[in-house]
């Protein structure tokens, strides 16, 4: 089996992003078989053409990531489906806007 070049988030660092896209990680598994599962997500996501991404974490049957243009994805296992969610800088610039607006029409958060 060929792997994907590949990096991971910090456990922490990798819940703050997910929650920052109002996502959530599977963190209860123990760390040996979260490894060997995201090794068997890799090698299925390199069908799509992906030659180096950034593992933000595990997802139930699948697992967050972001690829080197900014874009996540999160992949179900289960399904085989590949879901784009955005380029991240967009999402978090968007959501920022809509808190300003929050504030701005009502006055608090």
């Amino acid at each position: 089996m060929t792997v994907l070049p590949c990096a991971q988030c910090h456990e922490s660092d990798g819940c703050r992003v997910a929650t920052s896209l109002r996502l959530n990680l599977q963190t209860e598994d123990p760390q040996e078989n979260t490894m060997k599962e995201l090794q068997c997500y890799i090698a299925e996501v390199k069908q799509f053409g992906f030659n180096h991404s950034i593992i933000i974490g595990k997802r139930y049957c699948g697992m967050l990531f972001v690829d080197c243009f900014a874009c996540v994805f999160d992949w179900d296992s289960d399904s085989h489906a590949l879901w784009f969610l955005g380029d991240y800088f967009e999402i978090i610039s968007k959501e920022e806007s809509e808190k300003i607006m929050i504030i701005g029409q009502h006055g608090t958060f």
